[in-house]
């Protein structure tokens, strides 16, 4: 049951959900940044671009004094071999490296970002 604009009433009698399969392959790439300001001139080039992160995680890294980018790529393996490319490409324009995480070390940054405390050199 449900209201219209102008206060009319419906019913609805049949839904159809669309469900799309996991996608088959996964690629994360993490790039390092002394700077914040480097770091958010490289987001603003991966938002301009054509790249479709699934998840775009920015942190500070006490261990290494700098600013973290972890973007995860899900697609068919070409578009994701593709997409690591581009965001290398994007990272070197910027005097950045983009390093490409093998499966067991991109899963454990992956579970890690959900059970990792909050590490911000304000409040270390």
């Amino acid at each position: 049951l449900y209201t219209g604009s102008f206060g009319s009433l419906g019913l609805i009698t049949e839904v159809t959900f669309k469900v799309m399969p996991a996608p088959p392959h996964l690629g994360v790439c993490r790039v390092v940044s002394p700077s914040a300001e480097v770091l958010e001139s490289l987001l603003a080039g991966v938002m301009d671009s054509d790249l479709q992160p699934v998840s775009l995680d920015v942190e500070y890294q006490a261990d290494v004094r700098g600013w973290s980018l972890v973007a995860e790529f899900r697609s068919v393996p070409e578009a994701v071999d593709w997409q690591a490319e581009h965001l290398s490409t994007l990272a070197g324009k910027l005097g950045m490296r983009c390093e490409r995480l093998a499966e067991p070390e991109a899963a454990a940054v992956l579970v890690g970002r959900v059970e990792r405390p909050l590490a911000h050199p304000f409040l270390a």
